[in-house]
């Protein structure tokens, strides 16, 4: 997270004020920055988190307005495993498979790959 100061500071910046939402349902996060750095290294979030950040400046005369929040999404990771398969055998030449989806789903699934083998007894 990277912000500049305000135009105009009203006073000597101590501090500035992060504000994180992580969209979750959470409280929002506080995190206090020294005025000696303009940036901040979120960290511990997880994939295809949605995050929405605000930064506020803080003098001596008190907290100034914050910035409108900013959201962004991390990048999206391999889904977790589906689960409860199920096979139905329908008759001699097909089977019903179903399944429910990741409980992690890190992402947006757009397909599901089924791998099948067929397997002779022998006599």
């Amino acid at each position: 997270i990277e912000w500049k100061p305000p135009a105009v500071p009203n006073g000597i910046i101590e501090n500035y004020k992060l504000y994180i939402n992580y969209t979750n349902g959470s409280a929002v996060h506080n995190i206090y920055v020294a005025s000696l750095y303009n940036f901040y290294l979120l960290e511990g979030l997880h994939a295809h988190q949605e995050v929405g950040i605000s930064v506020g400046a803080i003098s001596g005369g008190g907290e100034g307005p914050k910035t409108e929040y900013i959201f962004a999404t991390t990048f999206e990771d391999e889904p977790g495993q589906v689960h409860d398969l199920q096979v139905i055998l329908l008759t001699a030449y097909a089977v019903n498979i179903t399944w429910y989806p990741p409980k992690v789903l890190n992402g947006i699934i757009i397909k599901y790959y089924l791998n099948v083998t067929t397997e002779t007894k022998s006599k």
